[in-house]
């Protein structure tokens, strides 16, 4: 029975900042956490949470954390890319499976972990045109790409105008790698962003429904050139 059918009868009822819905379980589509109510999708880290509470700090441990973290469209790409080149690390100093963390690298573990709660904050529209009920007069996709030493990655937008000369941006989706471990130079990572950054956009353009003009953005001079 809702609050509106306890106010029809008449009986008295105390708003509280905690709806029906924040005590629901997520609703699932396609292993995302959607909000139907607002049309929002995110992660729910419940699961993972509950996992992660055994305490566990080994590779092993910390391996089966990235396999239960699912991000199809790259949402959490920052945040999963630290886990990953952690285990980088410990499988350059050959860290056995199951002994104790190096103390520097335990310490970016419990940092990372500490951090997982806040997940749920990250939340993206599903629908990319948002709450425009406007005629749209042009769609692009924006990829931006970068690299560093230890990851390179990209992220692709949509940017839309309205008839009315009104700009809204989506985030469609990221991707983020682990940079080799055989050393490449700076410039050579930047150029591997670059192509992924491509990959991506080639990807994404066949999916949408609508013809796009596709826009790379990169720092580098050297991928420009």
């Amino acid at each position: 029975m809702g609050m509106k059918k306890y106010l029809q009868e008449g009986v008295e009822v105390e708003s509280s900042e905690t709806s029906d819905i924040d005590l629901r379980p997520p609703t699932k589509v396609l292993g995302l956490a959607w909000d139907p109510e607002k049309d929002l999708i995110y992660f729910d880290p419940k699961d993972l949470l509950k996992f992660m509470s055994r305490g566990g700090e080994s590779k092993r441990f910390i391996l089966s954390v990235v396999g239960r973290i699912f991000d199809p469209i790259g949402i959490l790409g920052p945040f999963v890319i630290k886990l990953k080149c952690l285990l980088q690390d410990l499988w350059t100093l050959g860290v056995d499976w199951d002994s104790e963390l190096p103390p520097k690298l335990r310490h970016k573990w419990q940092q990372w972990s500490s951090e997982a709660e806040g997940l749920t904050e990250i939340k993206i529209p599903r629908f990319y045109l948002g709450d425009i009920d406007q005629e749209i007069s042009k769609f692009e996709i924006h990829c931006f790409s970068d690299a560093s030493k230890s990851a390179y990655g990209t992220i692709s937008y949509l940017r839309f105008v309205t008839c009315n000369n009104e700009i809204e941006t989506s985030f469609i989706c990221s991707k983020i790698r682990v940079a080799p471990l055989k050393s490449l130079t700076l410039p050579r990572l930047e150029l591997t962003a670059a192509l992924l950054s491509a990959r991506l956009a080639k990807q994404v353009s066949s999916c949408l429904k609508f013809d796009a003009n596709i826009h790379y953005w990169t720092d580098s001079l050297i991928s420009y050139y």
